[in-house]
């Protein structure tokens, strides 16, 4: 059985006031959310359906501040 590679010097990929993102030499995204000091490492794959979920909530709550009603078809596609 192989280890995990250890964690080593990260490449600071965003940060902001909510989080940091860094990439890191064991292979993994890590994201760390400041407000509440959770942190945790997630492949690049998962980030970016992470990253895309968080962006729809987003843009459904701007909708929602707009009194803009999106509704879902039966293909999928929001209008």
């Amino acid at each position: 059985m192989s280890s995990k590679p250890a964690c080593g010097p990260h490449v600071e990929l965003t940060s902001n006031p909510t989080v940091r993102v860094t990439r890191c030499t064991c292979g993994t995204v890590h994201v760390h959310l400041k407000a509440t000091g959770v942190s945790f490492q997630i492949d690049e794959a998962q980030l970016r359906h992470l990253a895309n979920g968080l962006s729809g909530a987003a843009r459904l709550l701007d909708a929602a501040e707009a009194e803009i009603v999106i509704t879902k078809s039966g293909d999928g596609t929001m209008h």
